[in-house]
């Protein structure tokens, strides 16, 4: 690395430590009259738990948060927004990066729309709805219910306390339960990826028709508000365990050939025998599918691995490639800087240059008005000097005739006597 570049790596340094410092702020509001949250955010972790005091604590960390970031919060009646905004600005492309820690009482919703960034709720009873590209999202102990889509992460939902629906277009479902959840709909989705569904042992499910698993109950008609379930995994494994008196009905060679062709077609179909009347058989069954999970799950880290690691070495490239281009356009700043000043100190000197030839020029002036002066003044004193000499001749020679007349007139006396 030569010295250039060390010095354009110092310089960006600097510039950077004015709006990259990372800083904490807190955002507190009473949960009195407030329905719902709305995080619109799209580089940036969460952290969710439930208040104890009713209000609503929201802690914001700016891990990335230059002058093209803005934090925009609004009210609108029972409605509360806040985004995090990036405005496109010339020399700004780093982004705006800010994760959150929130304390929300269990009668609000949130709802969260991102483009990156991990979800970790923890005793938080309020209902979530969410919108993510790429995010990894975990709860324990919490959600009175969940409605979700996420392009690529995974789901694990532990202790859920009640139903919702999730949508993926690739990664693992995982939603277990304590307690029955009571009526209503579980709809779970994944275009490339394994489901797994858990239940406490007392549960009473009912399938959607659409699906072409049919999980069949003799209790069903007892039942005055039965569960429903809606699970989809073409491409993956789904299991449903711990279900009081279900079975799956068995599909015949005609039926797999049709459902075969069907997800040629690209619609969602599968089929997973997962319990079987023989005790044993079953047992193995369910010790396969773990096995087979747990690999699954193996292989999936190592591609998530690999993708993070290739993602991180482009991540420092672009860093590179910003530096280096930070620190080119610093160095044309300076440059063009430097031939500015230079311009300018040219024209000082010709402007100094200037003046000092107007000065000596003046000076000329003044020393031959000067000598002129002088000289006037010598002929004026010489003019004085012979004025005065003629008159002193002048007189001399009046005396001189004066007296010279007197002798002729005593001369002439003295010769008639």
């Amino acid at each position: 690395m030569n010295q250039k570049l060390k010095s354009a790596l110092w310089v960006y340094l600097i510039l950077i430590s004015q709006f990259v410092i990372a800083q904490n702020d807190e955002y507190l509001v009473s949960g009195q009259g407030i329905s719902s949250i709305l995080l619109e955010n799209k580089n940036g972790h969460y952290f969710v738990t439930s208040s104890k005091d009713e209000m609503i604590h929201i802690k914001y960390n700016k891990k990335k948060f230059g002058e093209n970031c803005q934090f925009k919060k609004k009210q609108n009646g029972p409605n509360l927004s806040i985004e995090i905004a990036e405005n496109k600005m010339p020399g700004f492309s780093r982004g705006c990066k800010v994760n959150f820690t929130l304390k929300i009482p269990a009668n609000i919703s949130l709802k969260i729309r991102g483009n990156e960034g991990d979800i970790n709720i923890d005793g938080f009873l309020g209902k979530l709805f969410f919108n993510m590209e790429k995010s990894n999202i975990e709860s324990t102990n919490s959600l009175s219910y969940f409605d979700g889509h996420l392009a690529s992460g995974k789901v694990h939902l532990k202790n859920v306390e009640g139903v919702g629906q999730l949508s993926l277009d690739s990664g693992d479902i995982s939603v277990s339960y304590n307690k029955d959840p009571g009526p209503g709909k579980i709809s779970l989705a994944t275009k490339k990826g394994d489901i797994l569904l858990k239940f406490p042992g007392n549960v009473k499910v009912n399938l959607d028709t659409k699906n072409d698993v049919q999980i069949l109950d003799s209790d069903f008609k007892s039942t005055q508000s039965p569960l429903a379930l809606h699970i989809i995994a073409p491409q993956g494994r789904t299991a449903i365990k711990n279900i009081s008196g279900v079975s799956v009905s068995p599909v015949n060679k005609t039926k797999e050939k049709e459902n075969k062709t069907t997800q040629e077609k690209g619609v969602f179909s599968f089929v997973r025998n997962f319990f079987n009347s023989d005790p044993k058989k079953g047992e193995n069954e369910k010790e396969k599918i773990e096995k087979e999970k747990i690999t699954n799950e193996q292989l999936e880290k190592s591609k998530l691995e690999k993708e993070k690691q290739e993602e991180l070495a482009l991540r420092e490239k672009e860093e590179i490639e910003k530096t280096e281009l930070l620190a080119k356009e610093t160095l044309e700043k300076k440059k063009l800087e430097s031939e500015q000043k230079e311009k300018e100190l040219l024209a000082k000197k010709k402007r100094l240059a200037l003046l000092k030839k107007k000065a000596m020029l003046r000076k000329k002036l003044l020393e031959k008005k000067r000598l002129q002066q002088e000289r006037s003044k010598k002929n004026k004193q010489t003019a004085k000097r012979i004025r005065k000499s003629k008159k002193s001749k002048t007189i001399s020679k009046k005396v001189t005739q004066k007296k010279s007349k007197a002798k002729k007139s005593k001369t002439s006396n003295e010769s008639s006597k």
